[in-house]
């Protein structure tokens, strides 16, 4: 059979005298009587399903709850191990945090079964974590070991440039393993950049006076020296490196935040935001509107971002580069004093 098919039952009370099931599949419904039911799914995905019981008097009840069936289900006698990174990649010091609470059990008795309160597929837990980072060496083909830890999800910080290999093996409570690895590269340390002053905020903690300093810097064709203020003819290829530094005001540190980043064309009058792959996207210029370049990291006292590392041809026009981060209420941090400024001139 293609699609997934899964059980749901109801918990059994002696004075309910009929269960009646409505499982919404799109555009069509399945009804079903009886307190545990069997459903095919075409596909995974998302839905909705509707109980509703009648009592031995004729009293009616009804409840709801979203069957979520992913399409990492695993098999019967399977267990899935997965890695969530905050970032693969970045400038050493680089911090991670990995977490492993994704990973998923094998099915429990071998069959998909829906918990009718959570709308999630029942699984045996997972019990153990077992995380191995290696370094890869240039003149060795394998991995060499630095470190281990034991728990679901640990934070990491890459001093030393280099590739390294996250591997993490997860045990279910029924002994089943399962091992993923993925790839953190780290490139060369920070360099130094030049002071763009004090943040401005804008939302609640507006009328407060914000101690966040900013420091950035643009490098052209790879320069080893980091300016504010950046100028080229409009070349054919032009090599455009954006970093920014955060010192975050002391209130904010260890705080869950976004980074943002976004740029102006200034002759243009066209604003852009750079989400999390890089790309730019259109922006109106409301804060409220602005995606995440990082989304929900825990904010460093001091806070590093790769606003922009781009190659190819870029039109004449003065971009303006302008970045910080956004509290959980709302209020957004950034550079306002001083943007990072790049002028492509007619060639």
């Amino acid at each position: 059979m293609n699609g997934l098919r899964a059980t749901l039952e109801a918990v059994t009370l002696e004075n309910i005298a009929r269960y009646d099931w409505t499982i919404h599949k799109g555009e069509t419904t399945e009804q079903q009587s009886g307190s545990k039911i069997t459903v095919d799914f075409g596909n995974a995905g998302n839905y909705p399903v509707t109980l509703v019981v009648t009592d031995n008097q004729g009293l009616i009840a009804q409840t709801q709850c979203q069957v979520d069936l992913e399409n990492y289900i695993p098999l019967p006698g399977q267990v899935t191990a997965r890695i969530k990174a905050t970032t693969t990649e970045g400038i050493a010091p680089l911090k991670v945090h990995f977490d492993g609470r994704q990973s998923i059990g094998q099915l429990r008795d071998g069959q998909i079964k829906i918990n009718t309160v959570s709308g999630l597929v029942d699984t045996t837990p997972i019990i153990g974590y077992q995380w191995e980072i290696c370094t890869y060496l240039s003149d060795f083909d394998g991995c060499f070991p630095n470190d281990i830890e034991d728990q679901s999800n640990f934070f990491k910080t890459f001093s030393t440039p280099g590739a390294y290999k996250i591997t993490l093996t997860v045990t279910d409570e029924l002994g089943l393993t399962n091992t993923t690895n993925l790839e953190v590269n780290v490139t060369k340390s920070w360099p130094s950049l030049q002071a763009l002053g004090s943040g401005i905020a804008i939302g609640s903690e507006s009328l407060s006076i914000i101690t966040t300093a900013f420091k950035g810097g643009i490098s052209l064709h790879q320069e080893k020296h980091y300016q504010i203020e950046q100028g080229e003819q409009n070349l054919e290829q032009i090599e455009v490196d954006v970093l920014g530094e955060i010192k975050v005001d002391a209130r904010h540190v260890e705080q869950q935040a976004d980074i943002i980043a976004v740029i102006n064309m200034e002759k243009a009058g066209v604003w852009f935001m750079l989400d999390q792959g890089q790309n730019l996207q259109n922006w109106n210029a409301d804060p409220f509107t602005l995606v995440a370049l990082e989304a929900q990291v825990p904010l460093q006292s001091s806070q590093r971002v790769r606003i922009k590392d781009y190659k190819g041809p870029l039109p004449s026009d003065i971009y303006q580069f302008y970045f910080g981060y956004r509290l959980s209420d709302g209020t957004v941090v950034f550079n306002g004093e001083k943007p990072l400024k790049l002028t492509i001139h007619e060639p």
